[in-house]
């Protein structure tokens, strides 16, 4: 049952019902789960982790398909997001926010 949902095509940020058996075979609580991450974890056959999320490529949010669906995380889908218009920012805020994450990446590399 969980293949005939894999692949489907939904609107952007649509979420979708699924079957009690579905939703038992997830291991979920509730029936409702977002179209592109559930697509996602049927492709890659296991639930996403907590810090993944599903990115959509250049064929959009509505496209759910195999080809346009990727892991990622939520601070490159922001700047994905920057770029495209969705999210409106300045260029000051841009730049400090480059400032702001060189240096945690500085931080980060530097405990190793």
């Amino acid at each position: 049952m969980i293949t005939a949902y894999c692949g489907a095509r939904f609107r952007p940020r649509q979420s979708v019902a699924t079957p009690a058996p579905v939703t038992r075979a997830l291991g979920l609580t509730h029936h409702r789960v977002l179209a592109g991450r559930f697509n996602l974890e049927c492709f890659l056959g296991r639930k996403l982790e907590s810090h993944e999320v599903c990115c959509h490529g250049p064929g959009g949010n509505g496209d759910h398909s195999k080809a346009n669906l990727s892991v990622g995380c939520q601070l490159n889908n922001i700047i994905d997001s920057v770029i495209d218009g969705s999210i409106e920012s300045t260029p000051e805020s841009i730049d400090l926010a480059i400032r702001r994450l060189e240096a945690y990446y500085r931080e980060i590399t530097n405990r190793r």
